[in-house]
């Protein structure tokens, strides 16, 4: 400390802020805050994610009556029957 003076005033301004850091005796809770809307959020998705998933489905077509040609030149005959005289 190089000049005198300011070690004095620290030394006198100590006991005026040590008061202040006391206590006061205030009597403060902490309490659990409580959101309805967010203990429903969580409550819905909980239950949804308990819920079993549906089985995957896949499209599958009856081809039981439908016969395929065996050859190219059987699927050209009946792709233009109709259409054009194959002869």
């Amino acid at each position: 400390m190089k000049n005198p003076l300011f070690s004095l005033l620290v030394v006198l301004f100590i006991p005026l802020f040590v008061p202040a850091q006391e206590k006061t005796g205030d009597k403060g809770v902490f309490i659990e805050t409580r959101n309805p809307y967010l203990d429903e959020i969580k409550k819905a998705t909980a239950e949804f994610g308990k819920k079993k998933p549906a089985p995957e489905k896949a499209f599958a077509v009856d081809l039981s009556g439908f016969e395929a040609p065996a050859s190219l030149e059987a699927f050209h005959k009946d792709a233009v029957k109709g259409f054009i005289e194959v002869k």
